[in-house]
């Protein structure tokens, strides 16, 4: 088990059509990362962040942050992920100058040989857009939840095959944004 700080500032610049959106982001946060068993693992950081954009009729912006991300291995073939956030985005809608996302994701990973394995994933988040000059008045409200599978083949220790499917849906209060979405992937990886 450690225990760990960290300080992070960001710059955002954006191109000449969005000038009021540059911005510096600083984050102040703590954590503990833990081992409790091989099988076991995990990080949980909480803290602050400050948003001053460089443009002084936007109002500066300041908010809590916080992730955790757990791993446990049930065996050697059979593992899950999970992980939550709260944390603040740069947008591209011309009305709102950042968003909030607060969600989960899981993963579950398992192999039924050497060689062959599935994956099973999905994860469910809020995005909250608001409005320049009034941080606290909710611009919109997405709701984004994915969800997905995948087959892996590993015929040797140098290649890799995957097929992937995945599924995401966004409802927002914003009719027009409101979509679905499905992509299937192919991947072949090759190690030298």
């Amino acid at each position: 088990t450690s225990v760990f700080a960290e300080y992070d500032i960001n710059n955002f610049n954006f191109d000449t059509d969005a000038p009021d959106l540059d911005n510096t982001a600083e984050s102040a946060l703590g954590g503990v990362t833990w081992e409790v068993s091989e099988q076991l693992k995990g990080t949980v950081k909480g803290g602050y962040q400050w948003k001053k954009f460089d443009d002084s009729t936007v109002m500066t912006y300041d908010t809590w942050v916080a992730s955790l991300d757990i791993t446990h291995a049930f065996s050697d073939y059979t593992n899950i992920k999970l992980i939550g956030e709260r944390k603040t985005n740069e947008t591209n809608i011309q009305t709102a100058n950042f968003f909030q996302t607060t969600g989960g994701f899981a993963e579950f990973n398992h192999f039924f040989t050497k060689s062959v394995g599935v994956t099973l994933n999905g994860s469910y988040g809020i995005d909250k857009y608001t409005y320049q000059n009034a941080p606290g008045t909710l611009a919109r409200e997405d709701v984004v939840v994915n969800g997905g599978i995948g087959l892996k083949y590993l015929p040797s220790d140098w290649l890799e095959a995957a097929l992937n499917y995945g599924h995401r849906t966004r409802n927002s209060t914003k009719d027009a944004s409101d979509h679905d979405e499905n992509s299937y992937i192919l991947t072949l990886s090759v190690g030298l």
